[in-house]
């Protein structure tokens, strides 16, 4: 009975992470990758967690994600 939506799953991975279980919050942000890959919240605090978790390659990674698709998303709003 887990949730399914990718906004849920965000905010219970962003509880995780402020509890300091990044583990269990990369978990949950998986989840929210099936649903949408490109989902820059996602990718935001899976770099934080990474982080957290001292992996710099993953965190690298993320960021480099999350900046993709947080300049997609600025194109678009413009172009809209």
């Amino acid at each position: 009975m887990y949730p399914k939506d990718r906004v849920v799953l965000n905010q219970i991975a962003r509880i995780l992470f402020l509890k300091r279980d990044y583990t269990g919050a990369v978990k949950t942000l998986e989840r929210v990758c099936l649903i949408d890959p490109e989902a820059i919240q996602m990718h935001y605090t899976a770099m934080l967690c990474y982080r957290g978790l001292q992996d710099s390659e993953k965190a690298a990674r993320e960021e480099k994600l999350f900046r993709r698709f947080k300049a997609e998303e600025s194109s678009t709003s413009i172009t809209a």
